[in-house]
This record gives C-alpha cells, sequence and structure tokens, in this order.
C-alpha cells in the first residue's frame, strides 16, 4: 500500500500547555485558536461566559457536550442514547428519502411511456401532438384515460 498525500487533509500538533492567546479577544481568534483555548480553559470558566467569549454555535455544542460527560454516569448514558436516537432517526430519514426518490423516478418513466404512446397516437391519428410538458403536468389517470380514447380512435379508425 503506499501513501498519498494531498491537500484535502491537515494534521496539527500543538501543545496545550504551551498555548497563549494571539489576543485578548477570544471571539476574535482564528478558529484553530478559539478551540485550543475551549480545552485549555473549560475547566476553570463559568460554561455560560466561555460560550459567550467564544460566541458560534459550534462551540456552544462542545460547551454543552463537555457539561453533560462531565456529570453522572446516569447523565452520559442519557446523553449517549439521545444522540443515538438521533443518528437512528437521521438514518430513517435517509433512508425515507432514498426510497422516496426511487418511487419517484419510477412514477416518473411510468409518466414518460404514457405519455410516448400517446404522443404516437396522437401522431399516427394526425392529431396535434402533445408536448412533454403538457402531458407530464397531467394525473396518471388522465394520460390512461386519454390513452384508451386514442386506442379506441385508431381501432375504430382501422375497422
Amino acid at each position: 500500500m503506499e501513501l498519498v498525500l494531498t491537500d484535502n487533509f491537515e494534521f496539527h500538533i500543538f501543545e496545550l500547555p504551551e498555548f497563549e492567546p494571539t489576543s485578548d479577544k477570544i471571539g476574535e481568534l482564528p478558529a484553530a485558536e478559539k478551540w485550543l483555548y475551549l480545552l485549555t480553559h473549560a475547566a476553570e470558566v463559568e460554561p455560560e461566559v466561555l460560550a459567550d467569549q467564544l460566541g458560534e454555535s459550534a462551540y456552544r455544542e462542545a460547551i454543552g457536550v463537555l457539561e453533560m460527560i462531565s456529570k453522572s454516569p446516569e447523565d452520559l448514558q442519557y446523553y449517549e442514547d439521545r444522540l443515538k436516537f438521533l443518528r437512528d432517526e437521521r438514518g430513517k430519514l435517509d433512508a425515507a428519502r432514498q426510497e422516496g426518490e426511487q418511487v419517484g423516478v419510477a412514477k416518473g418513466r411510468q409518466e414518460g411511456k404514457l405519455a410516448g404512446k400517446i404522443q404516437t397516437l396522437q401522431e399516427l391519428l394526425g392529431d396535434r401532438v402533445s408536448t412533454d410538458e403538457e402531458l407530464l403536468a397531467e394525473s396518471m389517470t388522465a394520460l390512461a384515460t386519454q390513452l384508451l380514447r386514442l386506442r379506441d380512435r385508431l381501432n375504430k379508425r382501422d375497422a
């Protein structure tokens, strides 16, 4: 196996005990320094104060997780159960979305086949040929009905 290096991934090594922010204005620090500040000061600064200093929602969420895991084993278990539940729900939604897309594609193919048959019959009968947009704006029932009428007309003409 060969190691391939790209610009898509970076490694940064920080020595937390050596970290000193480049500014007293914590909210104006670069993102990497904000994370370092969070890691080095989480135990000594009140969570709300720290969250206000850092500002952005990602830091608030991280502070919330730190608070949760620093509590009792029961609280930690609750947090993990909740996280699992959220992941499971996201998985269910993704699966439902994928299934819905597959159903939509299948329905679109059916509508397309019906529209194609209708256009062919219209052409054979010398009628004005409907555009794809006109036909696909119709319901499946309306398309099926139109197809039956056109077939009947063609059969009567040939008889």
